[in-house]
């Protein structure tokens, strides 16, 4: 009788190493991996909230906290740039998610071994902040706001999705939206502000209790100089613009925060 040949050991009938997943059971489970993500999208897609009379919904809670409603064409230019420069440079090419940088800020996490950026865009932030403003923050939470982004988008022109922005994000204590944030840091309403002002405005809202200028006045300035770097790379400042708005002082409610 022929005596079968060992197998060499380490190695499974298919070659592949012993206690390693073979390509079978691999292929089985990036199936399911598959499956689930397709199936969380479907159930999202069925619960996902409407997004219909968000300028009404706003402007009714903005009247009831003893704020004004500010239309776009009344928001000050150098914050409009200035948002649009830091917060999503692609905003009027993306259809409610920035690819390209959720790419970028998936390289940055890696890379850091942490979370340094989160890739949101305008319309994703619009959706947390007045959509899914009680959720807790989680991954359903963000795959939820990707969604209800492409929903916004062609329910709203590009200009009401920034005009809603402005007026629905958080920029401090007690301070909801442009006319409040103006109010509370500067004493004074949102059009009377100067070009570093508005520019401080348009950096704060990735973390008002970092930037706070009574407290946190070289965070402040570093976040400036980093809203002024974005408009710079923009084109929407010069070079001698961006060198001249770095050295002007930041004047605020509690005192100067200088350069």
């Amino acid at each position: 009788m022929k005596e079968s040949k060992p197998r060499a050991e380490g190695f499974g009938k298919d070659g592949s190493k012993a206690g390693a997943p073979s390509k079978k059971v691999l292929g089985v489970s990036l199936g399911l991996l598959l499956v689930v993500l397709f199936g969380g999208w479907v159930v999202n897609m069925a619960i996902l909230p409407n997004v219909a009379g968000l300028g009404e919904s706003l402007e009714s809670d903005l009247t009831a906290r003893g704020d004004a409603y500010v239309p776009l064409d009344q928001a000050p230019s150098d914050l409009v740039s200035g948002l649009i420069a830091i917060e999503d440079k692609r905003f009027y090419e993306h259809n409610g998610t920035d690819w390209i940088r959720v790419a970028g800020a998936l390289w940055a996490n890696v890379k850091a071994h942490r979370v340094v950026e989160g890739g949101s865009t305008i319309t994703e932030q619009l959706v947390d902040n007045t959509i899914l403003r009680d959720e807790e923050k989680s991954l359903p939470r963000k795959l939820q706001a990707m969604l209800l982004a492409r929903l916004v988008e062609p329910a709203y022109t590009k200009d009401q999705i920034l005009e809603y922005y402005l007026n629905a994000v958080y920029y401090g204590p007690g301070s909801y939206g442009i006319d409040a944030a103006s109010n509370n840091y500067f004493e004074q309403p949102p059009l009377e502000l100067d070009p570093i002002q508005q520019l401080f405005l348009a950096g704060v809202v990735q973390g008002p209790a970092l930037y706070d200028p009574s407290s946190q006045c070289s965070a402040a300035r570093t976040r400036l100089d980093a809203v002024i770097d974005a408009r710079l790379d923009a084109q929407t400042i010069s070079a001698a613009e961006a060198e001249d708005l770095k050295a002007a002082p930041l004047v605020h409610a509690n005192g100067v925060c200088q350069a």
